[in-house]
């Protein structure tokens, strides 16, 4: 809740912060990533932002998009 409001205030330097933080002592926390990474984009750091969003996503979930798109032909 406290990035959450240092993110509406545009304090996303100390938001960020604050969400590494927590994550090196909760580093399984995917809720945290997916906030992290909607900040990084408030802030304009795209490549951060895709960085989180991935480690907020399941594995098992990549895995399984991944093999839709081989099936798929997409293999970009």
């Amino acid at each position: 809740d406290y990035s959450i409001a240092l993110a509406e205030d545009h304090q996303y330097a100390e938001a960020i912060d604050t969400l590494r933080q927590y994550l090196q002592r909760n580093p399984g926390d995917r809720d945290v990533y997916n906030q992290l990474g909607k900040i990084y984009l408030l802030n304009d750091q795209p490549d951060a932002a895709n960085q989180a969003f991935t480690r907020a996503i399941p594995i098992s979930v990549l895995n399984n998009y991944a093999t839709s798109l081989k099936k798929l032909g997409n293999m970009s």
